[in-house]
């Protein structure tokens, strides 16, 4: 069984974390968390610390000193986990707007998947037999951001900007996750781009080493930290990721 860290950011969620919820996850012997604490200037440390402990072989808590944004939190905890070879890394937001059911069902995709299968990529597509609940702005602003990323990624994918994201740990990662990204909120782009140019030194065509799942269920969950100021600054990121990835 394939050894999972999942790495949850964290800044200013003592009032939006259910660990009730995340315990679930104990259920999986394969799945360990990994909250990172970005600076919380609440009780986030100190509701994470103690639970943490309860089943620390489990579950751990990376306090950073400062804020770093959400795309320099995961990056740090992706980088801290790699180094420990597990077979999956991934991350998903800590409202569990993707619940745990969806978040081990990724898991076990990308578990099972072919070994030319690196990602697994939650999406957030509405249809018959689906609960995906979103607020319409958001939902209409990510559609157009995601058309903008599947342009500059040369992929199509619908759902760049979903919080469920799970990669094999190999040596592509590893590569990825080495410097900073330009994007504090849409780093999602920056990395898959990344990974996409490994993957292709290596002779794979990019669109084959990803698979985007579609999710049975996603919540919007209030109070969130974005804004409608993060979606203009999501544009203009995408704008110096294009540049980035032209030269």
């Amino acid at each position: 069984m394939a050894k999972a860290i999942i790495i949850i950011p964290c800044y200013n969620e003592s009032k939006r974390l259910d660990l009730r919820q995340f315990q679930l996850l104990d259920e999986y012997s394969n799945h360990h968390l990994l909250f990172v604490n970005d600076g919380s200037r609440d009780s986030t440390s100190e509701l994470l610390a103690p639970w943490c402990q309860i089943n620390p072989s489990h579950r751990r808590l990376l306090n950073l000193p400062s804020n770093v944004g959400k795309a320099e939190a995961i990056r740090r905890g992706m980088s801290l986990c790699s180094d420990e070879n597990p077979d999956i890394i991934g991350y998903a937001d800590a409202d569990l707007a993707t619940p745990v059911s969806e978040i081990n069902r990724l898991v076990k995709a990308l578990e099972s998947a072919p070994p030319d299968i690196s990602a697994v990529l939650g999406s957030r597509i509405r249809r018959l037999g689906a609960d995906i609940s979103r607020n319409p702005f958001r939902h209409y602003a990510g559609r157009a951001l995601a058309s903008i990323a599947s342009i500059l990624l040369k992929m199509s994918i619908y759902d760049t900007q979903c919080g469920a994201k799970f990669f094999r740990n190999d040596l592509a990662l590893r590569n990825s996750i080495q410097e900073p990204f330009l994007a504090r909120w849409i780093f999602d782009v920056e990395l898959l781009g990344r990974l996409s140019r490994e993957y292709e030194k290596t002779g794979r065509r990019r669109e084959s080493a990803f698979l985007e799942i579609p999710l049975r269920q996603w919540s919007e969950v209030g109070g969130s930290n974005i804004s409608t100021g993060s979606f203009v600054r999501a544009a203009f990121d995408l704008i110096r990721i294009c540049f980035k990835f032209e030269k």
